[in-house]
């Protein structure tokens, strides 16, 4: 019975650690319109309008997209399989004053630092 009281109150302690962790990260779990997750760095709060500094959807040049307390850095990713390797470019952009939008785009030339290759 001793050894199970010990176990339930490491996994307590477990759960609030993690918990605190969460609460003070500067990351945070984003939805993309696409359903997919990514992480973003938490920012303070920034005026009600959203801003980007790659001025919109410009696949060549790495930018960072802010909006209230939401930030996002565009980001490659490399994707596998049997017909070879897919570079993605996951690209932040302000869809109007109150609407950041992340969108995929495929980078034939590879995709590297946050911008598609030319």
């Amino acid at each position: 019975m001793e050894h199970r009281t010990h176990v339930m109150i490491l996994g307590v302690v477990f759960i609030a650690v993690i918990a605190t962790i969460a609460l003070t990260s500067s990351f945070q779990l984003v939805t993309e319109p696409s359903g997919y997750f990514r992480i973003a760095e938490r920012t303070e709060p920034q005026a009600s309008v959203c801003f980007d500094t790659d001025s919109g959807a410009n696949q060549f040049v790495r930018g960072a997209t802010r909006y209230l307390n939401w930030s996002f850095l565009d980001d490659c990713s490399t994707i596998t399989s049997e017909a070879g390797n897919l570079s993605i470019l996951y690209e932040g952009y302000c869809a109007s004053a109150d609407r950041p939008t992340i969108v995929q785009f495929n980078c034939s030339s590879g995709c590297e630092d946050g911008a598609c290759i030319r």
